[in-house]
C-alpha cells in the first residue's frame, strides 16, 4: 500500500531568485585554493611515489587538524579515524607538531594495534614533544610493561 505524499506547508514554497540578482554570499569570498605555489604536481607526486611505480606509497598525516584547539588526542576512536585509510600506503609519516598530549588509548590503538594489523605499513611519528615521545615509546612493541 502506498503512503500518500506529504502536502505540508513547505511544499512548493522555495524562494526563487529574482532576475538579474547575483549569487549568494559564497561568491564574494576568496577561493579556498591559491595557485601561486612554488610546488609542481610532478614534485608532489615524486615525493609521495614509492618504488613500485605510479602508485602513491607515502603520505603525511598532520594530527593537529584532528586535535583542534586543545591539541589533545586521547581516545581509540580518534586513532581509528586517523588510521582509516592508511592501509593503502606503504609508509605514513604521523606529524605530531602542535599536539600537546596523547592518551594511552590513542597511542596504543595507532602504534600497536593498527601496526600489528598492517605489518606492511611503516608508521613514522615526527615532530613530537617530550610528553608525546614518552607515550609513543611506552606503547611500542618491545617496550617494557609497567608493573601493576
Amino acid at each position: 500500500m502506498r503512503r500518500p505524499r506529504c502536502r505540508g506547508s513547505f511544499v512548493g514554497t522555495r524562494r526563487r531568485r529574482q532576475p538579474g540578482a547575483k549569487g549568494g554570499a559564497h561568491r564574494d569570498r576568496a577561493p579556498a585554493r591559491t595557485r601561486d605555489t612554488p610546488r609542481t604536481l610532478d614534485a608532489v607526486l615524486q615525493a609521495h611515489r614509492g618504488a613500485s611505480g605510479h602508485a602513491l606509497a607515502r603520505t603525511t598525516v598532520p594530527l593537529h587538524l584532528l586535535a583542534g584547539a586543545e591539541g589533545v588526542l586521547a581516545s581509540r576512536a580518534e586513532a581509528r579515524r586517523v588510521a582509516a585509510r592508511l592501509a593503502r600506503f606503504e609508509q605514513a609519516e604521523i606529524d605530531c607538531a602542535g599536539i600537546a598530549d596523547v592518551g594511552h588509548g590513542f597511542a596504543a590503538e595507532l602504534l600497536r594495534v593498527f601496526r600489528g594489523d598492517n605489518p606492511g605499513l611503516e608508521l613514522q611519528p615526527t615532530g613530537m614533544n617530550p610528553g608525546v615521545q614518552a607515550m609513543v615509546a611506552s606503547v611500542r612493541p618491545g617496550a617494557p610493561r609497567p608493573i601493576a
